[in-house]
């Protein structure tokens, strides 16, 4: 309830009084201003108070059942889609560069193509090279020497040879066997042709008969086979060894290789040769140092590498046949020895044994016997005589293998295969005893 006015206080008169200003100059009289009294105070009505909280009373919750609702499959029908190309964002890696050509570096190009022209005349001067060995006879390791061969180691033989005899003058006797760094190529002339003659000479009779009679023989069968052959660069000699068979009313058959007198069946390897009929003349060379020419009279069938030459030979008894039989006898690890003219150094002796006993097909698929022996064989012994420790001839030297893969390995073609060759004047065989020779003694 609001009170009446009557009831304020009387100090809000006093108050007010005491407010009035206090007496000033004279001025001009004042219009009185009426005091407008202050409201009383409204005193705050009372707090009304909260209603009480009423209790609230939990519904229990009816459960009613739940009906499932058969759900109905409605067939999906598949949505073509529609294969719309993708534009995939290129990848800043994968943006296309420009490249930037370097400048051409013309030096780099020339050295690059000197280089390779250089290479290309490197491998047809090689091929070349091979060609001009092959066609001249220069592959000395089966079918012998080329004659520039013979000629440079004949040279260095006759210049070591002065140059022992200087020394000899002036008192000094050693004999150094080693080729110099630098050897002076004597002129040929006819005293330097007399030394190289010499140098390559057969053995002398003197020490023929100073040796065993086996041995003596097999020295007195060998023969020095030495053709002629056209190549693509010229003329050139091939040598090879022969081996005196038989030998009746002053003529010699001689068994050697089919290589060593068909200088086509040489070069390549047994698949070519020249037909009996055309093959040329063989110069024949006996160990008392006389030469014939003779007539090739055979070659075995099946590209086989054996040939028969018939030449005139004198009735001495410094030139002998070899004695051999149908199946003579030798055996894995026994000592045989071989006879032959090497490099053209006539009549060299070398001995060794027997490695194994083998076999190949030759290019028309005839089986070759063979005898592998540690025997030392290079070039210019093919055709040559290998011997076991009776003086039997049990095989014809034929190869050998690279030097520059193994050393010491060579092989023989048997003899035991003229039985099914029965080549021409050569069978059957002679019945002398092994080990006898007319020249020397038993």
């Amino acid at each position: 309830m609001i009170p009446a006015a009557s009831e304020q206080p009387a100090s809000a008169e006093v108050v007010d009084a005491s407010l009035q200003p206090q007496a000033a100059p004279p001025q001009p009289q004042a219009v009185p201003m009426q005091q407008v009294p202050m409201q009383q105070q409204v005193p705050m009505q009372q707090q009304v108070p909260m209603q009480q909280q009423v209790p609230m009373q939990q519904v229990p919750m009816q459960q009613v059942p739940m009906q499932q609702v058969p759900m109905q499959q409605v067939p999906m029908q598949p949505m073509p889609m529609q294969q719309a190309p993708m534009q995939m964002p290129m990848h800043p890696a994968n943006v296309p560069m420009q490249q930037v050509k370097p400048p051409t570096d013309t030096a780099a190009v020339v050295r690059k193509i000197v280089i390779a022209s250089v290479a290309i005349l490197v491998i047809v001067g090689s091929a070349a090279f091979g060609m001009w060995k092959m066609m001249t006879g220069g592959d000395e390791r089966d079918y012998g020497p080329s004659q520039a061969k013979i000629d440079q180691f004949n040279k260095k033989a006759a210049g070591r040879m002065r140059s022992q005899n200087e020394n000899q003058s002036s008192g000094d006797k050693q004999l150094d066997l080693a080729i110099p760094k630098k050897v002076r190529q004597p002129k040929r002339n006819k005293r330097n042709a007399a030394a190289e003659k010499k140098f390559m000479a057969p053995p002398k009779e003197a020490d023929l008969v100073k040796m065993k009679p086996t041995v003596q023989r097999a020295m007195r069968a060998n023969v020095r086979l030495e053709i002629t052959a056209e190549g693509l660069f010229g003329e050139s000699r091939m040598l090879g060894s022969g081996v005196i068979m038989k030998k009746s009313e002053g003529n010699a058959i001689i068994l050697t290789n089919r290589h060593v007198i068909d200088a086509p069946f040489a070069q390549s390897r047994g698949s070519e040769g020249t037909s009996l009929s055309a093959l040329d003349k063989v110069s024949v060379t006996y160990i008392n140092d006389k030469r014939n020419d003779g007539k090739v009279i055979w070659i075995a069938p099946g590209r086989v590498d054996l040939a028969v030459v018939e030449a005139k030979c004198s009735d001495s008894d410094e030139v002998q046949a070899t004695f051999w039989s149908e199946a003579p006898e030798v055996s894995l690890g026994e000592k045989v020895f071989a006879v032959g003219n090497p490099i053209g150094l006539s009549w060299t002796f070398t001995v060794g044994q027997v490695s194994a006993f083998r076999s190949r097909p030759s290019p028309d698929n005839r089986d070759v016997p063979l005898i592998q022996t540690q025997t030392p064989i290079s070039s210019g012994n093919s055709g040559g005589g290998l011997y076991n420790e009776k003086g039997e001839l049990v095989g014809i030297n034929n190869a050998v293998a690279d030097p520059s893969r193994v050393s010491n390995v060579g092989f023989a073609i048997r003899t035991t295969i003229l039985k099914k060759l029965r080549p021409k004047g050569v069978w059957p065989p002679s019945r002398s005893k092994a080990g006898t020779s007319k020249a020397g003694t038993k």
